[in-house]
């Protein structure tokens, strides 16, 4: 609703309401379950834009693996041309993960500049990522982690620290 102008008190909002993940098969070869709720915001998109969005993705999980409730709040840096975003990820009711940080799809290198932190973080979470090496992972991660590089090849650099940890190495049997 809302109206596309040149001026940044006039706003176009895009509501979505209780989308099903699992329409999103067609973009992805994982599995993904649970509910979108958005609502993104635009003002002055004929001369410099601003983009404002809060994003929540309820009892989400991919390839049948309990994620949990994800909420971020981005904003479009138009003059930068980056996404500055901050988010969580709250798992059972806790929260494991908040992450902040920046993303500027236009660079070539480092496009991501993102850092996490992990509050007993289950490592359950990473199972999707991970299953034809490990699985059946137990334990909780803790600390931070920066998330540099692209989204296609994504680098990971930080300490953190794993408690009560338990994997199956899957080629060993």
């Amino acid at each position: 609703t809302g109206t596309l102008s040149d001026y940044s008190n006039e706003v176009l909002q895009l509501q979505i309401k209780h989308l099903a993940l699992e329409h999103f098969r067609l973009f992805t070869a994982r599995q993904l379950q649970g509910e979108l709720n958005a609502l993104i915001a635009f003002r002055g998109m004929l001369t410099q834009p601003q983009i404002d969005g809060d994003v929540k993705l309820q009892k989400f999980t991919i390839d049948q693996c309990w994620i949990g409730d994800i909420q971020a709040q981005t904003h479009w840096e138009d003059t930068l041309k980056q996404l500055n975003m901050v988010g969580q990820v709250n798992h059972l009711q806790k929260q494991a993960i908040t992450i902040q940080g920046t993303y500027a799809p236009a660079k070539e290198e480092d496009s991501l500049q993102l850092t996490a932190q992990l509050s007993h973080a289950p490592l359950t979470m990473l199972e999707p990522f991970v299953k034809e090496s490990v699985s059946q992972l137990v334990g909780a991660l803790s600390g931070t982690v920066c998330i540099h590089g692209s989204p296609s090849f994504p680098r990971l650099t930080g300490e953190a620290r794993i408690t009560d940890a338990a994997v199956k190495v899957n080629h060993l049997g």
